[in-house]
């Protein structure tokens, strides 16, 4: 049998033109993205179907507490059933968890209900807001640290199908916030528990009830270049100039005058119920635009957009649960953040913008 020979000058040709060869696995201390848990991330902005995989994440991963204000969990869809089940789990496991809910609003109330039901049977603290104001909140804190928090519902659609902003942190600070405002709605939530944290390390305060309306004025009288709003409710009593909400539409009109652009981002659904939403959102446009806001554009109509974002200029956003129409402003428990660090904003902003370079008239 004949042996072949391969010159050395030529296999020293080989490896130093070869391609490097890569491990599949990551190097040593670097967690893969696949593998990263929650408890990896220190905060970081979430949308649309992100939200059930980072919640049910947090629950399977909880020790001690789950604390939570949901305006609405409807747990017989396919999502809603597998976060039950995770709940259920970690309360087997000795995590100890309470849950707040929005109880009379029609519909809403309903499914609430039937959720607070198979909590009870699993031995799941849940609690029914009284019928003075409207629990309009999305929020859950895991083990006095982690905090998931900002427009999205527990219903499959909310979760799999909608235009959603959320915000994941791991702060003590917010965390703590949070679990006393829960705790002080289930004390009595027949009035406002309006509360801020204060900008903690991570350059995020969280705020409550009524202190989203005099943080959203404040951002808008001092924004300097650009002002942009994605929103799913935006109702404009023009007649009434007093009202919180006509303030914060008449700064919008203001900052266009002094040569702030405006840009709006709303909800335009053939969805039957709630279809009466185009319709207010269309009546507010048609007053901005004769009052000079004109670049106002209308998501998809098949997919609902239900992001709540007030941005200002680049590095500053308000993100949470509150719709701009009057009563959401003046009256519903509602959980916002305002968020400063540049990180979390350039991902709220380009969040946004992707939004709003897919809109139409």
């Amino acid at each position: 049998m004949k042996k072949f020979f391969v010159p050395s000058f030529i296999v020293l040709i080989l490896l130093l033109f070869s391609p490097p060869v890569t491990s599949a696995e990551p190097p040593a201390g670097q967690a893969s993205e696949k593998a990263k848990s929650y408890k990896d991330i220190k905060y970081k902005a979430v949308f649309n179907d992100e939200y059930p995989e980072t919640l049910i994440d947090m629950i399977n991963n909880s020790e001690k507490t789950i604390m939570a204000c949901h305006f609405n969990y409807v747990s017989r869809g396919a999502t809603g059933k597998r976060i039950m089940e995770a709940l259920i789990a970690a309360s087997k496991r000795g995590v100890g968890i309470t849950f707040f809910f929005e109880g009379d609003k029609k519909g809403v109330g309903e499914a609430n209900k039937k959720t607070a039901k198979i909590f009870e049977e699993n031995g799941i603290k849940a609690v029914m807001d009284s019928e003075e104001k409207i629990t309009h909140a999305k929020m859950v804190v895991v083990d006095s640290k982690y905090v998931l928090a900002g427009s999205t519902n527990l219903t499959d659609n909310s979760m799999r199908n909608n235009n959603e902003s959320n915000l994941f942190i791991a702060s003590p600070l917010v965390a703590k916030t949070l679990e006393t405002y829960v705790n002080d709605l289930i004390s009595s939530d027949t009035g406002d528990v309006s509360l801020d944290s204060g900008f903690g390390s991570e350059e995020v305060k969280v705020i409550t009830d009524r202190n989203f309306f005099e943080n959203a004025l404040e951002m808008i009288k001092t924004a300097k270049s650009e002002i942009r709003v994605a929103t799913y409710l935006f109702s404009y009593p023009e007649s009434h100039p007093e009202y919180n909400v006509s303030r914060l539409f008449q700064g919008l009109i203001d900052a266009r005058k002094r040569g702030v652009k405006v840009k709006v981002i709303l909800e335009r659904s053939s969805k039957d119920f709630n279809k009466h939403i185009f319709e207010i959102n269309r009546k507010t446009v048609k007053i901005l635009n004769e009052n000079g806001v004109t670049d106002i554009l209308y998501d998809d109509p098949e997919r609902i957009s239900h992001a709540k974002l007030l941005i200002k200029d680049t590095g500053e956003v308000l993100a949470g649960s509150t719709n701009w129409y009057g009563a959401e402003i003046d009256s519903a428990h509602q959980v916002n953040f305002v968020i400063r660090n540049g990180e979390l904003t350039g991902q709220f902003e380009e969040y946004f913008d992707a939004l709003y370079n897919k809109g139409t008239k």
